[in-house]
């Protein structure tokens, strides 16, 4: 009798034993499912405020590796009209990729009044949502938008760049708010609201001014180097200051 209840408690025990390292392996296997996925969305990752110095970093996914993104914003202030000046620039991976002068002329007594001014906030003031990547030929690049305050002339340009980078396109305006074209009917010539250029079914237009012509120019990547098409001309265009 005493053998039989030992072989009863033997084999509950064995059960108990073998159900629970099953358990334990399956969940441990949905355990690191979980602890793997990866947020692949660009998102702020730090910021940081000094007095002449506001640095601001984000990751992203570039062609399936990770890479930081730095915004710098270097602001100088002038004790004879206290007005502030500023310096942008853009680091990939601790790379310099841009440096443009883009704030001059705008009242500020300290860093903080500067960067909670709403003109600011919505002019040289950038986020995640300035920068797009688009894709050629399966390799991701980014597109991203500058924008300049200088003494209340509002700008804004393309740059295009790779996940090295590298600077595939420089400078191509997007508006200019001390500049209006216009035809020879006197009608404005643009884009849709008021722009020079636009990005649109993977090509990026732009409407380029020289000598009274305006050349409507197509932008596009292939074998990692830049394409430039021209694909209108438009004559007697004048320039309405």
């Amino acid at each position: 009798m005493k053998k039989v209840f030992s072989v009863i408690l033997f084999i509950i025990a064995t059960t108990g034993i073998i159900v629970l390292t099953v358990y334990t392996l399956n969940h441990r296997e949905e355990r690191q499912n979980i602890n793997h996925v990866v947020n692949k969305q660009p998102e702020k990752v730090g910021s940081n405020m000094t007095d002449n110095n506001l640095s601001e970093i984000y990751s992203l996914y570039l062609n399936n590796q990770k890479h930081k993104l730095k915004f710098e914003y270097i602001i100088t202030f002038r004790e004879d009209d206290l007005t502030a000046e500023g310096i942008f620039h853009l680091y990939l991976d601790g790379k310099g990729v841009i440096s443009e002068n883009i704030l001059t002329g705008f009242i500020a007594a300290d860093i903080k009044e500067l960067f909670n001014d709403e003109e600011i906030k919505n002019t040289i003031l950038l986020d995640i949502n300035d920068f797009m990547i688009v894709k050629y030929d399966d390799i991701e690049y980014i597109l991203c938008k500058i924008v300049y305050n200088l003494k209340g002339n509002i700008k804004e340009e393309y740059f295009i760049f790779n996940d090295k980078g590298d600077k595939l396109l420089d400078k191509v305006l997007i508006k200019d708010s001390n500049i209006n074209y216009i035809s020879e009917d006197n009608e404005e010539f643009y884009y849709e609201n008021n722009t020079l250029a636009k990005f649109e079914d993977n090509y990026l237009y732009s409407l380029e001014y020289k000598k009274g012509v305006i050349t409507e120019y197509k932008y596009y990547i292939k074998n990692d180097e830049l394409q430039k098409e021209e694909i209108n001309s438009y004559q007697n265009i004048k320039i309405k200051k």
